[in-house]
């Protein structure tokens, strides 16, 4: 489990069972990372029980809009989430 880098996202267990939580601040940097994801994990001795995404309100949208000066051109108020359920495999 220690070989899977904390920096990929979000890492917990339950039930004999990973799950990576993975926050992405627009739907194109998801689907650019998601395949390198998948590819480190199984490089790491995880299998892929299940993937999917999710789009959740995005909790500091108000809060970026003040520091950009009310500038919401690169702002979403939508985060995207990619989850993966993992079984460690060696």
């Amino acid at each position: 489990m220690r070989k899977l880098d904390a920096d990929t996202g979000k890492i917990y267990s339950k039930d004999d069972f990973y799950y990576l939580e993975k926050v992405y601040n627009g739907l194109a940097e998801l689907i650019d990372e998601e395949f390198g994801v998948k590819k480190r994990a199984k490089q790491h001795g995880f299998k892929i029980i299940s993937s999917c995404w999710s789009a959740e309100s995005n909790p500091h949208y108000y809060i970026q809009t003040i520091i950009n000066d009310f500038n919401t051109d690169n702002l979403d108020e939508l985060r995207y989430v990619l989850k993966l359920k993992l079984k460690y495999m060696k």
